[in-house]
This record gives C-alpha cells, sequence and structure tokens, in this order.
C-alpha cells in the first residue's frame, strides 16, 4: 500500500479470540506528524498491549479490546 501511495498511511487491524494483531505502515513520504513507530507507542500507552517498529512499519498485539474502539481511536488521534 505505501509503496504505491506516496503519502499514506494504512492501518490493518486483525481479530480473533480476544486478541488483536495491528499493523501500521506510513510512507516515507508522508507529510503527517506521525510515524509507525509514533502511533504503535500510543496504542501501547492506551491498551493493553505490546508492540514496536521503525518509523515506517509498526506492529502491536491488543488484549481484552474491540477493533473498533482501536481504529476510532487511532482516528482521533491522528486528526489532532
Amino acid at each position: 500500500i505505501k509503496s504505491k501511495n506516496y503519502n499514506s498511511i494504512s492501518v490493518l487491524i486483525r481479530e480473533e479470540n480476544n486478541i488483536i494483531n495491528s499493523y501500521v505502515s506510513v510512507s516515507k513520504e508522508c507529510k503527517h506528524r506521525y510515524n509507525a513507530k509514533q502511533i504503535i507507542s500510543e496504542l501501547v500507552s492506551k491498551f493493553s498491549a505490546k508492540g514496536g517498529g521503525s518509523p515506517t512499519f509498526g506492529t502491536s498485539v491488543i488484549t481484552d479490546q474491540k477493533s473498533s474502539v482501536i481504529m476510532k481511536y487511532i482516528e482521533e488521534f491522528l486528526k489532532a
């Protein structure tokens, strides 16, 4: 996704058995003030999560939460 969209943030979420795997990808040319590592760090601090990454790609594992809550939080976080 990020290779085809030079100014993009992509968030993919997979929810299974009360565990959410999230994947955040930020293109190198993205003009947004947050990178993937910062977004994952925000998820880790807000939810019961573990994760990390680089400026362009990060992953986290979140437990005891709904994917809709995670996505809403990310949307609001990125708007701020």
